[in-house]
């Protein structure tokens, strides 16, 4: 976002790669060095928006990628997540670690798929497939008659300008060679005598030595100058008919670049799969009989690795919930009971992109209350732990260092703020944490305390990032507790609040 009245907006980041994981790996294989990285970013209010890593231009996807290594952020939309069931197969794919199994499945599915919409093509009406092989025959005849050669429009335009300036060409070819070489004053003659009169000077100074053969070497390369001069003056003429012709042969290529694409290699592309899908046509019920045992071939090998998949996921599901009550017993939901189920693909093949299943994550938090699904029952609270023991969970050893959590206090307090602050302040021990909060119960877990404000100077609003001082800090979290009026109670309520949480684990650096 550009400020009002500003020009452009400038942001940079400087990361450590010394616990960055994957971070320091994809640096370098794409060519970076180094025990840092700075990001650079101007985004202009003309559109010429810039964007440096270490130094080096870069683009936005390669930014892109770069933070998805340095950086995961957690915001209030996670809850969104939560409550829509088509997330949660992701989620529980990233926890299971199963990426291998998904991709084969996924491509064998890919496959499937192609060879579906083949069939379906082949298996249209007679009419329909009558009027497509006429439309492939028309658009193969019309390219055929004109038979373009990759880059012939290029070389048909440069033959277009000589032929235009034929006459000027000639001129200055013309005139070039007798200049130099032909005529009674001809400068390369002159240089000749030059040559001379310097090598007999040089038998007395061998000062003009030098002079002397650079002279030659000069008069020599004048001399093959006019060589080639004359025979472009002789090769190069008007030729009107040629130019028609030239005019005539581009003309026919654009009009087929303008139907077909943007090159001739465009065009000549669009050829090839024409004639592979005219040879379809003509064969279809050939090719149909084939693709019923191709498809069945395919359907066969995304059972099969889907039931694999299937299994995996299975696994995944019942550790994942133990591993989910775990951590929920940690957050101040001991009670709660957490499944993730898996829901068979409906329809006639019985297969989806994701597998042969859906996930749902389906949630019981009071005991003897059946489990049902997670985005109908839970609230803002209970959605809050459940993503962060999701996310603790899902965060793996030696990926992403930092996590930043924007706000995920939403819909919680008291008690419930200050479990969520000790496992926040409990996975600062292996990540650098980031957490935006409103809430003193969390902000008195942390062991750097920024306060951001905003104020007005010289007519304009300005916002301040400001490191607390351990006595600012009481002042911030007593300000937080306590709203406007500030007493020694409230302070004394801060810093109970701070040295429990000091007690409650131990410092961890970051």
């Amino acid at each position: 976002m550009i400020r009002s009245r500003a020009e452009q907006a400038e942001v940079e980041a400087l990361f450590s790669l010394e616990d960055a994981g994957s971070a320091g790996g994809f640096l370098k294989a794409q060519d970076f060095s180094g025990d840092e990285v700075l990001v650079r970013r101007v985004v202009s209010r003309s559109g010429r928006h810039r964007l440096w890593i270490n130094g080096r231009l870069a683009t936005q996807t390669l930014l892109f990628e770069l933070g998805r290594h340095l950086v995961d952020i957690y915001g209030q939309h996670e809850y969104q997540t939560l409550l829509r069931p088509e997330h949660h197969i992701e989620l529980l794919d990233a926890f299971g670690g199963h990426s291998r199994e998904l991709e084969a499945y996924e491509q064998a599915f890919a496959r499937f798929q192609a060879l579906l919409l083949e069939r379906k093509r082949l298996g249209q009406s007679e009419a329909e497939k009558r009027e497509r092989q006429e439309f492939m025959e028309f658009r193969i005849r019309e390219i055929e008659r004109v038979q373009p050669r990759p880059g012939e429009d290029e070389d048909l335009r440069q033959e277009r300008e000589r032929l235009r300036h034929a006459e000027q060409l000639h001129s200055a070819a013309d005139e070039g060679a007798a200049k130099l070489y032909e005529s009674d004053a001809a400068v390369v003659e002159s240089l000749r005598l030059l040559t001379q009169r310097l090598a007999a000077a040089s038998a007395h100074d061998p000062a003009l030595q030098g002079p002397a053969e650079q002279s030659e070497t000069a008069a020599t390369l004048l001399e093959e100058c006019a060589r080639e001069l004359r025979a472009y003056a002789d090769r190069v003429e008007s030729d009107p008919e040629r130019l028609v012709q030239v005019d005539d042969r581009l003309a026919e290529i654009q009009r087929l670049k303008r139907k077909y694409g943007e090159r001739v290699e465009d065009v000549l592309a669009l050829l090839e799969s024409s004639r592979q899908e005219l040879n379809s046509l003509s064969r279809s019920e050939e090719r149909l009989k084939e693709l019923d045992q191709e498809l069945l071939k395919a359907r066969e090998q995304c059972l099969a690795l889907g039931r694999v998949l299937t299994r995996k996921r299975q696994e995944a599901g019942e550790r994942l919930a133990r591993r989910v009550k775990e951590e929920l017993k940690r957050l101040d939901m001991p009670q709660t009971a957490f499944a993730a189920r898996l829901i068979p693909v409906a329809g006639e093949e019985g297969l989806a992109a994701s597998g042969l299943e859906q996930v749902e994550f389906y949630l019981s938090p009071n005991p003897g209350e059946e489990l049902k699904p997670l985005a109908k029952i839970a609230s803002g609270g209970e959605l809050s732990r459940i993503m962060l023991a999701l996310r603790t969970l899902l965060v793996a050893p030696g990926g992403v260092s930092t996590l930043v959590f924007d706000e995920v206090d939403a819909g919680i307090g008291g008690a419930t703020a200050e479990v969520v602050g000790r496992k926040l302040k409990e996975l600062a021990r292996s990540h650098q944490v980031l957490c935006v909060t409103h809430l003193p119960q969390i902000a008195c877990f942390s062991d750097t305390h920024y306060r951001v404000s905003k104020s007005r100077s010289g007519g304009r609003t300005v916002t301040a990032v400001e490191r607390l001082s351990a006595e600012d800090r009481v002042e911030e979290l007593s300000r937080m507790l306590g709203g406007v009026q500030i007493t020694e109670k409230t302070r004394a309520h801060a810093r109970e609040m701070m040295e429990a949480a000091a007690k409650s684990s131990p410092e961890v650096g970051r």
